[in-house]
């Protein structure tokens, strides 16, 4: 269960920050050991039922979001999901190095990276949004701009993505809100907030999942939510595109 590994102390847990050792957000114990060995994917179920997977992540070195794709393996394809998610800061000191470079998480520029999935040749996005339709990001305190200019390594590289991040989500937020986009829809839960950025609630967090489902369920007409979290749901469109 995914959902509960999030809140596993092992995965996440804030007073590792100023301690040596795992990261606060250690990616390398959810990935390359829960994912990869305890709780595994089904890779040929991954590969033969429906496009090709890849992920978005910011080079530190050009300051550019690369889509990351064509993989020579699985655990190739799993570096590019830690190196997707490796959060300024909470995922450690040093930057996540992916095929010898230097990256973070692929949000600091590519909120939702519906853009990407078009340029790559989908004809349908489905953008399945973690926050409310009406939820905007506020700016990061200048507390949090110092301490990752100055605690992590290229600090001033992810210091300057942390500052420009709001508009990019915000910006982001407008455009799939307006639904101009063709071709493209969003799922978004009831609440704006549903869970803390830091959730450590159980339960909360349970529930954040259920208004995902729901969201899905509605969109696609299926009353049983938990049907969407478990089931294919069956589609017509030649080239689907599933993006968060």
């Amino acid at each position: 269960n995914y959902v509960d590994l999030m809140l596993n102390p092992a995965f996440f847990s804030l007073k590792r920050l100023f301690l040596p050792g795992p990261a606060a957000a250690d990616f390398g114990y959810l990935i390359d050991d829960r994912i990869a060995k305890q709780n595994p994917i089904d890779v040929q179920a991954l590969l033969s039922e429906g496009p090709e997977f890849a992920a978005v992540s910011v080079n530190l070195n050009t300051m550019a979001a690369e889509v990351l794709e064509n993989f020579s393996d699985h655990p190739d394809r799993l570096a590019a999901i830690h190196a997707s998610c490796s959060m300024p800061v909470l995922s450690g000191r040093k930057p996540f190095t992916y095929r010898g470079r230097p990256m973070t998480d692929g949000a600091m520029l590519s909120a939702v990276p519906v853009a990407e999935a078009l340029a790559g040749g989908a004809t349908h996005v489905l953008a399945l949004r973690s926050r409310g339709a009406n939820y905007r990001k506020g700016p990061y305190s200048q507390r949090e701009i110092r301490f990752t200019r100055y605690y992590a390594q290229m600090g001033a590289k992810l210091a300057s993505l942390l500052e420009g991040r709001p508009d990019i989500y915000n910006k982001a937020a407008e455009e799939l809100q307006r639904g101009e986009l063709p071709n493209v829809t969003q799922f978004v839960p009831e609440a704006d907030e549903p869970v803390a950025q830091f959730e450590e609630s159980l339960a909360r967090a349970h529930y954040g999942f259920k208004l995902g489902a729901l969201a899905v369920a509605k969109a696609f007409g299926v009353p049983d939510a938990i049907r969407v979290s478990w089931d294919p749901i069956p589609v017509s469109s030649p080239v689907i595109a599933v993006v968060t």
